[in-house]
This record gives C-alpha cells, structure tokens and sequence, in this order.
C-alpha cells in the first residue's frame, strides 16, 4: 500500500475518553469511547506509543461509544496488560485532553489508511506524548532517558538506539524498563509522560524505587464479555 504525502489541512481522529457508570452486562471499570476529529496542532492532543506485548494476544473490551453499552470497543493487548489498569491509565492521560492512538483512531479504511500514515510522524511530534508500558514505573526511567538521548547525540544518530546495542552500556543498573523503552518507537522529545515496568534493583538503588504501585488486578469478569 503506497502512502500519500503528508497534508497541512490533515485532521487527526481522536478520542474523548471517560470512565463510564452504566451497569448494562459492563464490568467495572469500563470507558465511554467518543471520536472525534481536530486539527492536529501542539497542546490539543495526546498521542499515545505502548508497547502491544509478546504473549496471548487476544481483543480485549475497554469500552463503548457513549449511549451505546451495546457496541462494544475492542484493543488487541498481550496478556501481560491488566486491563483494568489500562482503562485507569487511558482515563487519567485523557482527563484533560483527547488521545490519538492508533488501535482506536486509524478507521478501517484503505485510503484514509494512507492518509494517517503519511501524517503519523507530524502527529508524535505536535500533539504531547504519553508512553504506555505495562507494569508499574520507577524513578529511575528518566535517568535511562536522559543516558539514551546523550549517546544519540554523541553519535550523532538523533534517535534512541536499537535494542541489538548493549543494554548495559547505557545504564549502570539493569532496569526492566529499558528494554520496553526502546520497543515503543516513541520519538525523542518531550513532554513525554512515561508509564513502565518496575526495575528488578529497587532494594539495591533509591534511584529505581517504585513511583506508583497497580490499582487493581485481572478480574476474571471481563473474560465473559463479548
């Protein structure tokens, strides 16, 4: 599929996203999923990179259009996700603002298709970013950050570096995050609001301890939706 040039009247889909309270065959927590569509400018939008993860992928329920509890809204995750925490995370990063993410936002459509892809680039750089990671961040991340954008710009590659090259070059302490960090793709600029997993040294080093600990575990519910 070949993708057109990017447009400077280019419209992005976004969504309005808000924890929703119906009680019809929906388990909490679930979203109401609203789109939208706006002129891709800075400060309008979230853009969210995640990381879709290796095992037993399956479409897991998040959501519903509002007034719709019928229609279900479907993200394809790994098992490592607690869906429970990826509906708390996506309704905290889109209090303030919509979200742009791919799984929800590109229409199954050829031509519009190509149309986004030409625009995905302007998209990351113009809208702020959140990136999504399973598991619990630590403090440590924008340390590791700031170490990968210093070895880019010593090398003058201009881009985080490949996940082939040595882990362990780049941050005195094995952190489980860094490898989930350079899987994303996410773009080297800021803010970048990042969600990871914990590192395995936080008993060893004040600087990997924990910042935010799971708000809830896999229910066994949400196997039966859909």
């Amino acid at each position: 599929m070949s993708v057109s040039p990017a447009s400077a009247d280019f419209k992005a889909r976004v969504a309005k996203l808000q924890l929703c309270d119906c009680k019809r065959n929906w388990p909490d927590p679930h979203l109401t999923i609203e789109l939208d569509h706006i002129p891709v400018q800075r400060g309008e939008a979230t853009a969210i990179p995640y990381v879709w993860c290796e095992f037993d992928r399956r479409d897991v329920p998040i959501g519903h259009p509002p007034g719709k509890s019928e229609d279900i809204i479907r993200m394809n995750l790994g098992i490592e996700w607690v869906t429970q925490d990826v509906i708390h995370r996506l309704a905290e990063i889109a209090a303030d603002k919509p979200i742009w993410m791919d799984q929800l936002c590109i229409p199954q459509n050829d031509e519009k298709i190509r149309r986004i892809l030409a625009n995905i680039a302007t998209i990351y750089k113009t809208f702020d970013v959140a990136v999504l990671m399973p598991g619990h961040p630590c403090a440590c991340l924008s340390l590791i950050v700031k170490e990968l954008e210093a070895r880019a710009a010593e090398e003058g590659k201009g881009r985080i570096p490949n996940l082939d090259d040595d882990i362990e070059s780049y941050t005195p302490n094995f952190c489980l995050n860094f490898p989930f960090i350079l899987k994303t793709g996410w773009k080297n600029r800021e803010p970048c609001a990042m969600l990871g997993r914990i590192c395995n040294s936080s008993a060893l080093d004040p600087s990997h301890k924990s910042i935010w600990k799971s708000r809830a575990s896999m229910n066994q519910s949400w196997r039966n939706i859909g």
